[in-house]
């Protein structure tokens, strides 16, 4: 059964600034890495 996540402009706004904080501290393709898992997952 798949769901659909909705997600608020707040969310948004915080998994942004997540992946900036993850691209500045370790780097662009880990931050791609963990940005893809989150945003698959949303598709279940």
């Amino acid at each position: 059964m798949k769901h659909e996540i909705i997600w608020s402009k707040d969310a948004g706004d915080e998994l942004a600034e997540i992946i900036s904080y993850i691209k500045h501290n370790t780097g662009k393709i880990t931050a791609e890495k963990i940005y893809k898992k989150i945003i698959d997952c949303k598709k279940l």
